[in-house]
């Protein structure tokens, strides 16, 4: 089984502001040991039901986001690129998971929702479908046969992914009370 987890920030537990988000902000670091530890957590997983998994993981937020001092044992990372859509998707995967996911641009009481760059995307419509980063890159997987299995972030996001894929499995780790707060889990 080969899987492909592309990772954001944003959708991650504890990480609720945007001064979260940069290399150059004071909560960064932070936001990048609680990102590694859902990752850990997520691999885990995926390995007690398939040991023998071929685990690829796209960072895919801007500036990086996971520590690879701490990265998961059998897993394979691609560092950050500044490459759309999803670095080495192809159709030899099995299925994509999203971790750490935000949802799309505009969501009402979402935390941290954008579209890749809040300065520059109001919106992205496809055939008449507002979608974002999640609803772009799993139709993209989708036409190569991939089919996105797993999401994980606020409740908003999580909402938007059913929209489009009603069978996905999703993990809600916080619920999205407005753009920079959150109710989060704990990381346990």
């Amino acid at each position: 089984m080969k899987i492909y987890i592309l990772t954001d920030l944003e959708g991650v537990a504890g990480v609720g502001r945007w001064d979260q988000t940069g290399a150059d902000t004071p909560g960064y670091p932070q936001a990048v040991r609680l990102m590694t530890e859902e990752l850990r957590a997520c691999v885990a997983g995926i390995q007690s039901v398939a040991p023998d998994a071929d685990i690829w993981v796209w960072d895919a937020h801007g500036c990086g986001a996971i520590d690879f001092e701490r990265f998961p044992r059998g897993a394979r990372l691609l560092n950050n690129s500044p490459n759309d859509p999803p670095t080495f998707l192809d159709d030899t995967f099995d299925a994509l998971f999203f971790l750490g996911q935000h949802a799309r641009a505009g969501t009402r009481d979402a935390n941290l929702a954008h579209s890749y760059s809040s300065a520059h995307i109001e919106y992205i419509k496809i055939n008449g479908i507002e979608l974002g980063e999640f609803g772009c890159r799993a139709a993209l997987a989708g036409t190569m046969g991939v089919p996105t299995v797993f999401v994980s972030g606020d409740d908003k996001v999580i909402a938007e992914a059913r929209e489009l894929v009603p069978d996905i499995y999703g993990a809600q780790v916080k619920v999205g009370l407005g753009p920079q707060i959150a109710l989060h889990l704990a990381p346990e």
